[in-house]
């Protein structure tokens, strides 16, 4: 990554601020077997535009799961699809479910637990529990 007021914030934060930024910015280029495109400012925005709860600090209600689904359609979904998506509340939650409809519940499990890692390393006071069984739990 070369970009020079990131580089800048990096150099005057204190290491585990720069470690942070670094997990939250750049998370794994896979996660559970998905190819993940790396967090940009797209994605970003992708994310806010459709409201999605992790990136906002808000593990409240029973759409967690939604939210997990969500993230991972955006990084790892057809780009073009996404594009389009993200632009209506309706065809993104079919976009979402479509893409939710090829994985297995041990894969959105897994995806779901490396993705809090990421985002907890980025998002200080975020914390959720996704069950076993795919359903989440809220720990509060």
């Amino acid at each position: 990554m070369n970009d020079p007021e990131l580089n800048e914030a990096l150099n005057t934060s204190t290491s585990s601020d720069a470690a942070k930024v670094i997990a939250f910015v750049q998370p794994p280029s896979t996660v559970a077997g998905l190819a993940l495109r790396p967090f940009t400012a797209g994605t970003l925005a992708q994310l806010m535009m459709t409201g999605n709860k992790l990136i906002e600090a808000n593990n409240s209600g029973d759409d967690v799961a939604f939210h997990v689904l969500g993230f991972l359609f955006i990084h790892a979904g057809d780009l073009a699809t996404v594009r389009v998506a993200v632009m209506d509340k309706a065809k993104f939650a079919a976009a979402v479910w479509e893409f939710a409809d090829k994985l297995t519940v041990k894969d959105f499990v897994a995806a779901a637990e490396e993705i809090k890692g990421i985002i907890n390393s980025g998002v200080a006071g975020l914390d959720y529990e996704v069950a076993k069984d795919g359903k989440n739990e809220s720990p509060n």
